[in-house]
């Protein structure tokens, strides 16, 4: 049997625990007691309710490598959810210097949140990220040129449009269904656990069952699937890590297909217990894992609002999947006081308008949308208009 695609079924969590994880009671065959798991449920969502705002920054890396070597890692973050290491994002980053494959991503990033609206922006660490080089290589050996890689990417949302900005250059729009918290990838109990309670199993056959086994709580979704096989997905939380998950886990009767297991710093006495690291690893047919490593750097509980409200370039491509999620609208988006001007006046007026707003936060002279107007955008104006003579 082929190993299992489980990426829309693991970041879709949050809307999810509706029909995406399933799996039949010979899954449950290890140890335990049962138990309501809509018990285990309800003390996840005080979690969710204390986290409607915050800022989070962190580290994000992904590779392949063997599963002897995930297996490492792994046994680093589940030895901190017992005993919290002071040091954990350290060792974490030590085990990457030591680890990491050739050929790797390597992003920063600030992930910022309030009840109505979040946003995540990261970009790519230079010298550490080889993605540019690894095209390259591999187009030179095929006798090709290699397309240019994205380098930032900022998403937002407001529970009712996504909006993906890539370079500065390029904005996205799709529609989504809901808010749904942006750090559940860091957090699986940020998941949208009272609607599990509420709606219970919503598909035909499915069961939910809870389990405890020592100090692991877990929460099982069930279902046989169409042809006969099974797939289990348990997610494990820890009430001494104050409902903190310690893993989840994706098996069928082949054996694992996912991991995500979840590291952890003491805090203090009136701190919420919050993972700092995070290790997610898909094991592919061949045995070894596509892995997906964060290194959370800060978690702050609180958010201005400025640093979540969305900014946009000052020119930019737009692609709208508002209205037709096949066809987008392209539109091409420049402010008003360059619409109208000749393209060979664009530039000089662009650059004046940035010199004129030099060090305040002027939407119409931020460029690079990071809040402040400075030599950057300077910089941005003469890529976006300097080469293509707008």
């Amino acid at each position: 049997m082929a190993r299992r695609n489980l990426n829309v079924a693991i970041v879709g969590i949050p809307l999810v625990l509706a029909g995406l994880i399933l799996l039949t009671n010979v899954a449950m065959s290890g140890g335990g007691s049962a138990v309501d798991y809509r018990d285990i449920a309800s003390q996840l969502t005080p979690r969710g309710a204390a986290s409607t705002e915050g800022v989070v920054t962190y580290h994000q890396y992904r590779f392949r490598i063997s599963s002897q070597l995930f297996d490492q890692l792994a046994d680093l973050l589940a030895a901190s959810q017992v005993d919290p290491q002071p040091n954990v994002t350290d060792q974490v980053q030590s085990w990457l210097e030591n680890n990491l494959p050739p050929e790797r991503e390597a992003w920063s990033g600030i992930c910022a949140f309030r009840p109505d609206q979040w946003q995540d922006s990261k970009q790519r660490i230079p010298g550490v990220d080889t993605t540019a080089s690894t095209f390259q290589s591999l187009a030179t050996a095929a006798g090709a040129t290699a397309a240019p890689i994205t380098n930032q990417v900022v998403r937002h949302s407001n529970g009712v449009t996504e909006t993906t900005i890539e370079d500065g250059l390029t904005v996205f729009r799709k529609p989504v269904p809901s808010m749904v918290h942006p750090l559940v990838p860091l957090d699986i109990s940020l998941g949208s656990w009272q609607d599990a309670i509420d709606l219970g199993a919503t598909v035909e056959g499915q069961e939910i069952h809870g389990v405890v086994d020592g100090q692991i709580n877990s929460i099982i979704y069930t279902n046989s699937l169409a042809d006969g096989s099974w797939l289990a997905t348990e997610y494990s939380f820890d009430p001494d890590l104050d409902w903190a998950p310690r893993h989840v886990r994706s098996y069928d009767d082949e054996g694992t297909l996912l991991r995500i297991i979840f590291g952890y710093a003491p805090t203090a006495p009136e701190a919420l217990t919050r993972p700092r690291a995070v290790a997610k690893g898909e094991v592919l047919e061949g045995g070894d894992v596509d892995a997906t490593v964060w290194v959370i750097d800060g978690w702050e509980e609180s958010c201005d609002p400025a640093i979540v409200e969305l900014r946009e370039p000052a020119l930019y491509l737009e692609l709208d999947f508002m209205t037709d999620p096949n066809t987008p609208t392209a539109t091409v988006r420049e402010l008003d006081y360059l619409i109208g001007v000749e393209p060979c006046s664009k530039l000089q007026m662009a650059i004046a308008k940035v010199i004129e707003a030099y060090g305040t936060d002027d939407r119409d002279a931020d460029y690079t949308y990071d809040g402040i107007v400075d030599s950057d955008d300077i910089e941005a104006v003469l890529e976006k208009f300097g080469s293509s003579g707008q």
